[in-house]
């Protein structure tokens, strides 16, 4: 276990040679501070650990990104993706849809940016094949 508090863990995956992002259900309970917090730790983790793949779970995650804070995180993850040389990024779709939009917004304004290689997925299976292939 590389973090772990209420709204979120993060999990070496060897099998796919990276690391599991798991948003939980609290998330929903975050405020703009926790948030930044989170992100602040997950920066540290993939800093450390220097993964090839994430598997982004944000299917429990309750707290839609606003787009201050979409702006914040980018500046501070994808820096980070592009210098640990991230290659792919598989994200579960949360089923809430105002989450499910701030994501998307999130990851496609800066993906323009980088080689990263990003699919969206409903089931945890297909997303692990993807980032095996």
């Amino acid at each position: 276990m590389l973090h772990k508090s209420s709204f979120l863990q993060i999990n070496s995956m060897p099998e796919i040679n990276g690391v599991k992002i798991q948003w939980l259900a609290d998330s929903e309970k975050m405020s703009e501070e926790d948030f930044k917090a989170e992100i602040e730790a997950e920066k540290k983790a993939l800093e450390e650990v220097k993964p090839k793949n994430i598997l982004a779970d944000t299917l429990q995650m309750g707290f839609a990104i606003p787009p201050n804070l979409q702006e914040w995180h980018n500046g501070i993850i994808f820096p980070v993706f592009q210098g640990i040389g991230l290659q792919k990024l598989a994200i579960l779709v949360s089923h809430d849809l105002f989450v499910q939009v701030s994501i998307e917004q999130l990851i496609d304004e800066e993906k323009s940016n980088t080689d990263l290689k990003t699919r969206y997925f409903d089931s945890e299976e297909n997303a692990i094949n993807w980032l095996k292939s």
